[in-house]
């Protein structure tokens, strides 16, 4: 069925075909259409005339006109010497009427358990928000949690689109007081473009289209994803590479370092990514006997989330972000930021949450502001109640505190971070009081000399 020919998928082919350096772009365009229609029959949108050819026969009825227009579309171009082609519609219209009413049924049985935060979508539209779930609350993307282990079901025909679909909806309806009053089609879309059209080939081009928006990070993606494609049995080592480590590692803007993180041995060699709260890596999958599974597996498996955790992103509360730089603006290597996240993780900080969560009084707070989010009041509104709320006060100044701290110890560890930051304050001083260019320079030399010294002798 995810081969039946396709018009979009045949012209892309054909294009290909011409120009063979677009099948970086487009690959395996046939069966990723087929699977984008075949996720669609599942859900409300396989009814909608003309979008599909589910809808085709869906809508067909007894009408022998459209009838055999919709089994054209399936591969019968002939009815009348087709033998037993009614028989084959009818068999088509049980097996998608089947396909909805399983997605119907999911429906009702599963949205309870998104909206425990035990069904995970594709996550909000902006990027760096799915970066803070993932952080903060080790969110993971097309994941269902039964019997205490998270599964994913990222391409299970039948599950992914439904349950992709009640992930995103649950994790909207918490959100309702903050962005989607005014923003509901954004969401919409970012859902059914991210469930089906990120699916198909058409996702192929995003990285070129933002590198020619001016993101140059796409570029250095997209260049190291072709450079591995050139080394000998690199899908192999991939697979051992993450059966190995599956720690995430901090490799943004490298272009090395989205190469190495593919390969086993090098990947070793990265800078981690670490879990503020717990000072741990973060890893796909923490349990190594899984880890392990699961890299030849096609169904992955992973341990579930803390408690504390789920409290937390249920709170509403927005989480820590990334602390990419020092308050005095200087901004840490990828081997600081590592740094960084184990002298935090050494404070233990879910430890000052569990009692937060605990609290009764707390959580009576938590729920009469969620009754106040579905309320008429303003997003402004809404906004500052956020800000006043004493949980949300207690939590950013465990954060703060901490912040605070850890930069004391980074300070002590690389001395330049704080010399530097002196450095630039009093070239922004002279610049001030109008000091000649010429001894601005001279000053910034000097001081950059400086840095360079402490930088090879002082750690």
């Amino acid at each position: 069925a995810l081969n039946l020919d396709q018009p979009i998928a045949s012209a892309i082919n054909q294009a290909i075909n011409s120009a063979p350096v677009m099948k970086s772009f487009f690959m395996f365009g046939r069966t990723a259409f087929g699977w984008a229609q075949l996720g669609l029959s599942y859900t409300p949108l396989a009814r909608i005339p003309g979008l599909s050819r589910t809808a085709k026969i869906l809508n067909a009825g007894n009408d022998m006109t459209k009838i055999k227009e919709a089994l054209a579309l399936h591969g019968i171009k002939n009815f009348d010497e087709t033998p037993y082609a009614m028989e084959y519609y009818k068999y088509l219209r049980n097996t998608y009427r089947a396909r909805y009413q399983m997605g119907a049924a999911a429906t009702a049985l599963l949205y309870n358990h998104a909206l425990q935060g035990k069904i995970t979508g594709n996550g909000p539209p902006n990027a760096s928000e799915r970066r803070k779930l993932r952080d903060n609350y080790d969110w993971k993307p097309k994941h269902i949690e039964l019997f205490g282990k998270r599964i994913n079901y990222d391409g299970i025909p039948g599950l992914d689109p439904v349950l992709t679909i009640l992930g995103d909806l649950a994790y909207y309806n918490k959100e309702v007081g903050f962005k989607v009053t005014e923003n509901t089609h954004k969401y919409i879309a970012w859902t059914l473009s991210a469930t089906f059209i990120n699916n198909t080939p058409l996702q192929g081009v995003e990285p070129v289209i933002k590198a020619i928006s001016g993101d140059e990070n796409a570029l250095r993606q997209f260049v190291a994803r072709e450079t591995r494609a050139t080394i000998p049995f690199s899908g192999g080592l991939g697979v051992t590479a993450n059966a190995i480590e599956s720690a995430q590692k901090d490799i943004y803007k490298d272009l090395l370092g989205y190469i190495n993180n593919s390969l086993p041995g090098l990947k070793n060699t990265l800078p981690n990514r670490i879990d503020y709260w717990t000072g741990n890596p973060i890893r796909d999958i923490e349990n190594p006997l899984l880890r392990g599974l699961n890299a030849g597996s096609p169904l992955q498996i992973s341990d579930g989330r803390e408690d504390w955790r789920l409290w937390l992103q249920n709170s509403g509360w927005p989480g820590m972000i990334a602390f990419t730089k020092h308050t005095n603006g200087v901004p840490y290597t990828a081997e600081q930021r590592e740094a960084f996240g184990e002298f935090i993780g050494e404070l233990e900080l879910y430890k000052q949450v569990i009692p937060l969560m605990k609290n009764k009084g707390i959580n009576e707070q938590l729920e009469e502001f969620k009754a106040y989010t579905r309320s008429n009041a303003s997003e402004e509104d809404i906004e500052l109640a956020a800000k006043n709320l004493p949980v949300f006060q207690a939590l950013d100044k465990i954060v703060y505190d901490a912040r605070a701290a850890v930069e004391k110890l980074m300070e002590e560890r690389y001395p330049e971070i704080f010399f530097i930051g002196e450095s630039q304050r009093a070239v922004n001083n002279m610049l001030r009081r109008g000091a000649p260019m010429s001894e601005v320079g001279a000053a910034a030399d000097k001081l950059q000399q400086n840095i360079d010294q402490i930088r090879q002798y002082g750690n």
